[in-house]
């Protein structure tokens, strides 16, 4: 008999105690991660080539990628082994390479990092200008190339190093920042 009590007592107490828990616990707090799960491209792309024409309906840029996908949220589309061809003004060709980039949502900056060269080349002059950096930012409407990481400025034989740099390409001028030094070979 009071072994039936006992257990019709801690029958009670449980019962009791899952009333008390219940408002607290729901299906949905048991099963929620305790993580949230990492956002996933709103696209997944191999060997990209994207193409952008001007108002004139002139090429104005052109993407290859060995990969590119677009990141929810942002907009952004992120790019690996990336290749830009850049036309700033007829008879001018600027050619960027990288080993990753991002281009905004609103499309107006590409965003390169890793090992950047920026070669340019203008119709009739001999040689080219090439530019090596870790990062640049590219502004398509601007027409204009910065960095603030170390630079290096090469054209023919001759070299300068700096820190940091702007390029207005359209205007064909390059501003190296500080801590210029360099070398020219007759």
């Amino acid at each position: 008999m009071i072994f039936r009590i006992g257990a019709l007592l801690l029958v009670a107490a449980c019962a009791w105690l899952l009333t008390q828990l219940a408002p607290t616990l729901s299906v949905q707090s048991v099963l929620k991660p305790t993580t949230p799960a990492p956002a996933q491209p709103a696209f997944y792309l191999r060997e990209v080539s994207v193409d952008e024409f001007g108002e004139d309906g002139k090429l104005k840029l052109r993407l290859e990628a060995a990969e590119a996908s677009e990141m929810p949220g942002s907009g952004s589309i992120e790019a690996r082994d990336v290749k830009l061809d850049y036309l700033a003004l007829p008879g001018q060709a600027w050619h960027l390479e990288a080993a990753s980039g991002t281009v905004q949502q609103d499309r107006k900056q590409v965003q390169l990092a890793g090992a950047v060269t920026m070669t340019g080349h203008r119709e009739g002059q001999p040689g080219r200008a090439i530019v090596r950096t870790e990062r640049m930012t590219l502004d398509v409407e601007t027409h204009r190339a910065r960095t603030e990481s170390p630079v290096t400025v090469s054209f023919g034989r001759h070299e300068l190093n700096a820190r940091g740099m702007l390029a207005d390409l359209k205007a064909e001028t390059l501003q190296l920042e500080s801590s210029v030094n360099g070398q020219f070979t007759p």
